[in-house]
């Protein structure tokens, strides 16, 4: 007879086991998950015992607790993955758990900034040029993440062929005791990428003399700015230059959603973002804004219009043709009819 095992202590053993072939963001991140979501709904459970309506049960606390869609399936995703390991180990009874679950999305507005707050922008920017305000232009016109741009060194840069190189990122991660600022790759494989440089960042990256190719481009020195230092001197500055109050990430919402809008390729704009997909991309920006809609209305009332126009004009041109014909007639008669009589 199989021996029953608790979920806590299957998950404390697989956490162990996970963390020596996994990077330190990914295993704070993990470790955060079980501590946190997983042990504290699923730790007195035998293994045996967790099934896909009790997994649905755990997404409907979380969903009433307010916990965002895209965190819930993180939180799902690590438990199957835990329960996976122990499914191959033998640890666990074969099972069907279910590949999809029932996960509430609330529908949230991009925060985004109007064209006329990104040309506010950029001119502060240009004039309050230094390595951090260069970063705002540098997420603004490209839209890489937070991390993304503190990892960035001038070697990243390729003036010859206008290309930005991203190959890294960096995060503050939770550890046992404390946290710690971790450099690392960036969080998919497809966020390792290459990314056009416009002629106005073009200018601004060579306002600044690169002395060392190693140092990192906002912080100016040869180690990589913290995030939360960047973001709170980004609210700084937002408040100097009389502009509303967003966070770094709205740029790069910014930068996507504006493409969108003009037509841009979604698949090329995938690529510059650096998302699994191009459905990602999509899914996200591909949402048409007031003013589009207003336009697509306004194309159809004119085509409407168009067509009502003509076909009074139509009918006005046939009904007075008619009606000249029928005078003519009428006259020819009046004139006819007495000769012959």
């Amino acid at each position: 007879m199989r021996k029953q095992v608790l979920f806590k202590t299957w998950a404390t053993d697989w956490l162990r086991k996970k963390e020596s072939c996994i990077k330190e963001s990914t295993k704070a991140l993990y470790r955060r998950v079980v501590n946190k979501h997983l042990l504290p709904f699923f730790g007195q459970y035998p293994l045996d015992k967790i099934s896909g309506e009790l997994i649905q049960q755990f997404i409907s606390k979380l969903t009433e607790e307010g916990k965002a869609g895209g965190s819930i399936k993180t939180y799902v995703t690590i438990l199957k993955i835990c329960l996976h390991a122990a499914i191959r180990e033998d640890i666990m009874r074969m099972k069907s758990l279910r590949s999809t679950f029932r996960i509430p999305e609330r529908k949230r507005s991009l925060n985004v900034l109007t064209l006329e707050e990104q040309k506010k922008l950029l001119q502060s920017v240009k004039a309050n040029l230094t390595a951090r305000s260069l970063g705002i232009a540098i997420c603004l016109l490209t839209g890489i993440r937070i991390g993304e741009l503190c990892a960035l060194q001038y070697k990243d840069l390729d003036f010859s062929e206008r290309l930005l190189y991203i190959s890294k990122t960096v995060n503050r991660i939770s550890l046992h005791k404390g946290t710690k600022l971790v450099l690392s790759s960036p969080k998919s494989k497809t966020s390792i990428r290459e990314i056009p440089i416009s002629g106005i960042l073009l200018k601004l990256l060579q306002a600044f003399s690169i002395q060392n190719p190693d140092f990192y481009i906002v912080s100016g020195t040869s180690s990589p700015m913290e995030p939360n230092t960047y973001r709170r001197y980004f609210y700084s500055f937002l408040k100097t230059a009389g502009i509303r109050r967003v966070n770094v990430h709205a740029l790069r919402h910014t930068f996507a959603t504006t493409l969108i809008g003009i037509g841009a390729d979604p698949v090329a704009l995938s690529k510059i973002l650096g998302h699994a997909d191009v459905l990602t991309t999509q899914k996200l920006y591909v949402h048409p804004q007031t003013e589009q809609k207003r336009k697509c209305v306004e194309i159809f009332a004119d085509l409407l219009k168009y067509k009502v126009d003509f076909c009074g004009e139509f009918c006005y041109y046939i009904g007075r043709r008619y009606f000249i014909i029928c005078k003519v007639a009428l006259l020819s008669y009046q004139i006819l009819i007495p000769k012959m009589a």
